[in-house]
């Protein structure tokens, strides 16, 4: 078999599981991990130690915190194989400046990439249950909580109270500190949509902390408002509790508390963001509301502009412009899809339109809300609102889909209102260049204050801002770990792909409970249920299964409401989308085993799904590193398409041969599945060998230590040749199965 990059891997794969890496101290190990992420990482992904950029890469700043990587699914823990970190850096698609063409970056070797590997096998489990050491909440002590709450509350006040919960959080091993994090950023969601003068302020209570209260009438809210945000989440449940009935009548409604978690998520989305905040349809209807004429304001001088080459969400250049309106100050931006001729701001700096002015491609429009927090709108050339902005025009890198939404992208932008570092480019370039005509330079330097005022103007804005923040009791510097904003900290954590942890604690159930109900809750719940086992879980994969999981475990159902049908809230359910997976192309795949574990001369059977149509190969490695292909083989020679997100189950009753565990130890399984090819770049197919044993490339040396094999494939009846090789968009993941005697 010819050497290739997939033959080494495979070789490199069987020795993550070796003696030596676990016999290193614990200390010692974390120690040289954290030495070579902050080495050839920490650059791009450590909020405080970046290098060349102000921002961290792809929206994640904390990679030296590594109890934060176990915990947040960037690592699976004991299984390097399904972890995005070891596979990011395995496939040299990190660190991110070298995977971006810098090649004179440093980026870790060989030695240090196995380290890696052997921290999560040798530690990643320890590290994730070191997060979760509080007691467990359930949900009757929520509910009991609530209605305790509701008890004591005036009689006046209990039909407009409802609450946020941040159970789930907590029962999923979030830390204290990150825990007030998105408190915070529940209670800055809230003043964000509020449409009254007074911001609100929030109150905490009940089993550590995790309930939240508020009034709908401190955001000039209505009960059908609050059951809008309800109903555009797929995981509000009908509690079969108690006290579930007292809550109800006394408040009037079938769910008045919500996931903090989700809230922020639904309510930050475009379609129910727009509805709740009241934003119209265009940008003068939004105008004639803050009670500005902004041509009008243009042309008397009255506005203050700065323009720039780069932005950190721009594309190309981007002009931003401040207006007085009612109930503070409104700023628009001028982007564009190129910096040609009529779209370069230092070709054409009058404008927009008009003669020698610029041709804007939309913009994005900042407006004070009466409590002082701010609200957002995206347009289009013709100033007709739009959800997201075009990629080609501007950018958000820690969204799913990179693109930059209303709401959520604003807000994770602006977090502590107007952006302060924002530099004029503009003055300065046309006042020194005397091929422009004098009367366009007395206009730029009557539009484009000198940088001291726009300084100044700066500060005022972020001032309204930062002390509506306060009078809310928030704090408008804290930041999540890696110095994200708290609202996109608290969106980005309910859209993570989510490990078993996570998963319990959103049915309100310890890891070992789910566990324990997973064989009676159904066969497709089951596969997802196992795989939790050892992978993370799409988050849409999830949300598709929750309501069915739901019923099969505990006594609770999904809660229906008349507002689920509502345009946004199926708009909100529809985003909630899967984050790039980390194989080539979008392509998901899991591989589970039938059992937890097993004992030797048990047969195994195998479960494979994935996200679109793919040729799959199964290969296992033994703890002597030696490995052998399962699927296909000589029974079955072809390898078999999978049909998009429907499991495969091998082998099946139809099949030719069984999966028999010989021996006492560990078999990793390897699904690999290729979108258009059958067969894997790299692998020796030929099935006419009895064992057809190979590590990496080394066929010959395998044949001569060839002994019993852990997994034997073992005939029913013979059959055919296999087909050629071929290449396409491949995807990889593993499995573990313990054999004991």
């Amino acid at each position: 078999m010819r050497l290739n990059a997939l033959s080494a891997l495979i070789a490199f794969l069987a020795t993550c599981g070796s003696p030596s890496a676990f016999a290193q101290d614990i200390a010692s190990l974390r120690s040289s991990v954290e030495g070579i992420l902050s080495t050839h990482c920490a650059r791009c992904h450590e909020e405080g130690k970046l290098v060349g950029r102000t921002s961290s890469a792809k929206g994640f700043g904390n990679i030296l915190d590594l109890t934060a990587l176990a915990r947040d699914g960037r690592i699976v823990p004991g299984n390097p194989d399904n972890s995005t970190l070891w596979k990011l850096m395995l496939s040299g698609e990190m660190p991110y400046d070298y995977y971006s063409g810098d090649f004179s970056a440093s980026s870790p070797s060989k030695d240090e990439i196995q380290t890696v590997a052997d921290w999560i096998k040798a530690e990643g489990v320890a590290l994730a249950e070191a997060s979760v050491q509080r007691p467990f909440i359930t949900d009757s002590e929520v509910v009991a909580a609530i209605a305790a709450d509701l008890s004591d509350l005036p009689r006046n006040r209990v039909k407009r109270t409802r609450y946020l919960t941040l159970a789930n959080l907590a029962n999923a091993g979030v830390p204290d500190e990150e825990l007030e994090v998105y408190r915070q950023a529940a209670v800055k969601v809230l003043n964000s949509l509020s449409r009254v003068s007074d911001p609100a302020r929030y109150e905490k209570f009940g089993p550590g902390d995790t309930i939240l209260r508020f009034d709908l009438d401190a955001l000039g809210w209505s009960e059908k408002d609050w059951r809008l945000a309800v109903s555009a989440t797929p995981y509000a449940i009908d509690y079969n509790l108690p006290m579930m009935r007292f809550l109800k009548e006394s408040s009037g409604d079938s769910m008045p508390f919500m996931r903090a978690d989700v809230f922020a998520f639904a309510t930050t989305q475009p379609a129910m963001y727009h509805r709740l905040v009241g934003i119209p349809d265009d940008v003068l209807t939004l105008e004639s509301y803050l009670g500005v004429d902004a041509e009008t304001d243009i042309a008397a001088g009255k506005v203050a502009r700065a323009g720039f080459q780069k932005s950190g969400v721009s594309q190309n250049n981007r002009m931003i412009e401040r207006h007085s309106a009612k109930a503070g100050t409104y700023w628009r931006s001028y982007d564009f899809a190129t910096n040609a001729k009529e779209k370069s701001l230092f070709l054409s700096p009058l404008g927009p339109g008009g003669e020698g002015g610029f041709v804007p491609d939309g913009g994005e429009y900042i407006f004070s809300l009466p409590n002082g927090m701010q609200a957002y709108m995206l347009a289009d050339a013709e100033g007709h609102r739009i959800e997201k902005g075009p990629i080609s025009v501007v950018s958000d890198v820690s969204r799913p889909d990179k693109s930059v939404a209303n709401g959520i992208s604003c807000m994770g932008c602006h977090a502590e209102g107007m952006i302060s570092r924002t530099k004029d480019e503009i003055r300065a370039y046309v006042l020194a260049d005397n091929t422009f005509p004098i009367s366009v330079r007395e206009r730029i330097e009557q539009l484009h204050p000198e940088q001291s005022e726009m300084d100044r103007l700066m500060a005022i804005d972020r001032d309204r801002f930062e002390s509506a923040m306060r009078r809310a009791g928030l704090d408008p510097k804290l930041r999540a770990p890696g110095g994200v904003e708290p609202i996109s900290a608290l969106v980005q954590h309910f859209e993570r792909n989510l490990t078993k942890a996570m998963a319990a604690a959103e049915f309100g159930l310890t890891p070992e409970q789910m566990t324990a109900g997973a064989p009676s809750a159904g066969t497709q719940a089951f596969a997802l249920l196992r795989r939790l086992d050892q992978d993370i879980v799409p988050r849409d994969q999830f949300t598709k299964e929750f309501a069915e999981i739901l019923v099969r475990l505990t006594p609770h159902s999904a809660l229906e409401l008349a507002e689920t049908t509502s345009p946004e809230a199926s708009a909100v359910k529809a985003g909630i989308v899967q984050a790039p997976s980390v194989e080539s192309g979008t392509l998901d795949l899991a591989v589970t085993g039938d059992k937890t574990s097993y004992k030797v001369n048990d047969l195994a059977v195998l479960t494979v799904t994935a996200s679109e149509p793919c040729y799959l190969t199964l290969l296992s490695v033994d703890n002597a590193g030696k490995t052998v292909m399962l699927l296909p083989n000589k029974f079955a020679p072809e390898p078999p398409l999978l049909k998009a997100k429907t499991p495969l189950v091998v082998p099946t009753a139809e099949d030719d041969f069984d999966l028999r565990l010989l021996t006492v130890g560990e078999e990793k399984v390897t699904a690999f599945c290729n979108t258009t090819s059958q067969r894997i770049s790299g692998l020796d197919y030929n099935f006419s060998d009895d064992d057809y044993l190979f590590q990496g490339h080394e066929r010959e040396l395998n044949r001569s230590i060839a002994t019993a094999r852990q997994i034997s494939v073992q005939a029913r009846r013979k059959n055919a040749s296999a087909p050629e090789a071929g290449k396409g968009n491949e995807a990889r993941k593993s499995v573990t199965l313990k054999v004991s005697g």
